[in-house]
């Protein structure tokens, strides 16, 4: 009940969030599952990765400023900030891992798309240590550290974009 209360909520769905992706990840590497089908004019492991960045893009800044305006509203959208952020992390996972286990005749340049992950395996890990209190000791460090690569995330998926598009 106190669990409740301090609105922390259980790991256990977090483990096995992170669980699940990571199972994807290897499914996806091992081709036992195969994202690469087409939808309309895109594979659907590209499909994935515009839903997870655009949840990512739209939903964290609004996170941050809504979530000062009371306790209430933080405790209301925190949920959505953990599990919508770590979904949107699996989506991105299953198309990074399309592209790092293509073969190597087929292997794209991944300038951008190695810096967009790491930025964002770096904030869901510090998010999830902090939300849980594993990073006690030097909590403004990690944040610092949870945003900072929020904010490289940012820079790096309009550049990935437009390479993307074939802009830059």
């Amino acid at each position: 009940m106190t669990e409740k209360q301090s609105g922390r909520g259980s790991p256990a769905i977090v483990l096995l969030i992170i669980a699940a992706t990571m199972a994807m990840m290897i499914g996806v590497g091992t081709r036992s599952i195969d994202l690469h089908f087409t939808i309309g004019p895109w594979n659907l492991h590209h499909w994935l990765s515009w839903f997870g960045a655009t949840f990512i893009a739209l939903f964290t800044p609004a996170f941050y400023v809504l979530k000062r305006r009371s306790r209430e509203s933080r405790e209301a959208l925190l949920p959505w900030h953990v599990f919508g952020g770590l979904i949107a992390a699996a989506a991105v996972s299953a198309h990074f891992i399309q592209h790092v286990t293509r073969p190597a005749e087929f292997y794209p340049d991944l300038g951008t798309g190695i810096v967009l992950y790491t930025a964002l395996a770096i904030s869901v890990l510090t998010g999830v240590l902090m939300r849980y209190r594993l990073l006690s000791g030097a909590m403004r460090e990690w944040r610092a550290l949870h945003v900072g690569a929020t904010v490289t995330f940012y820079l790096a998926i309009v550049m990935h974009v437009l390479k993307g598009l074939g802009v830059v």
